[in-house]
């Protein structure tokens, strides 16, 4: 969400704001955004997208694959909400217009609201916004600078201790978290299964898989860099020796049990 204002100088600060209100009003008889009226002195308009709008943004290339932040259906959402996302939007337009102000990179495109950061579990870490700035000149291509990347958060004394101390939890396993294959996933899955004999299979694949990795890993570093890395190779053969010797041992088992 953003007043007309805040739009308007994210947008197009270099032209006059009554070209932005035409824009704006477009949109709305195309059923891309809605507005509502803050009953304040001023009656500050403040738009917000319609779920059509939403599914037209998410087919722009900058926003392809993007999850949606949390959808405002309609007026009456739209201010119960409309105080701290305005916050949260001013916040972001200051550190935009102070790029502007240094020459230095921070695009309205930089500025996502409520992107989704995946933790594992079906958990996640949703902050108030995701920002993207990047340090340097924008003549110079940003040689020298640095990318920056920022969480923000509001906080309007709202918050509990408890979830304050759940959120900032939230953060610090984010810091730590790495994401996992889908092959690693049904791996750790198969571990933590109640069958006996699933969670052995997996341990053995997770030997087989460690054991070919050192082994091609160590070959890999042999042939490319002068140090002699044969002995990771020689520990990761060991390793697939033994995962394929239990296997081994396992099926002639099997076989046994069913020719008996």
């Amino acid at each position: 969400m953003a007043t007309t204002e805040q739009m308007h100088l994210i947008t197009a600060p270099r032209v006059r704001i009554e070209q932005t209100r035409r824009r704006l009003a477009k949109f709305r008889a195309e059923g891309l955004v809605d507005r509502i009226t803050l009953p304040q002195a001023g009656r500050t308009r403040v738009w917000f997208a319609t779920g059509y709008g939403v599914q037209v943004a998410g087919e722009w290339p900058e926003l392809r694959g993007r999850r949606p932040p949390k959808l405002v259906s309609d007026p009456v959402a739209a201010r119960l909400r409309v105080s701290h996302t305005l916050t949260v939007t001013e916040t972001g337009l200051q550190f935009l217009l102070d790029a502007r102000r240094r020459e230095e990179v921070c695009r309205p495109w930089d500025f996502l609201p409520e992107v989704h950061h995946p933790l594992g579990g079906g958990e996640a870490v949703i902050p108030d916004a995701l920002l993207y700035y990047q340090r340097g000149s924008q003549d110079g291509g940003g040689a020298g600078g640095s990318m920056l990347r920022a969480f923000l958060e509001v906080d309007r004394a709202t918050m509990g201790p408890e979830r304050l101390a759940s959120k900032l939890r939230g953060y610090a396993r984010l810091h730590q978290y790495a994401p996992t294959s889908v092959g690693q996933r049904r791996t750790m899955h198969r571990l933590r299964a109640l069958d006996a004999a699933v969670r052995f299979k997996a341990r053995l694949d997770l030997l087989d898989a460690v054991g070919s990795l050192l082994f091609f890993g160590g070959a890999f570093l042999s042939a490319v860099v002068a140090e002699s890395w044969l002995w990771i190779s020689a520990v990761g053969f060991v390793l697939m020796s033994v995962g394929y010797g239990i296997k081994g041992v396992r099926w002639l088992r099997a076989r046994r049990r069913s020719t008996a």
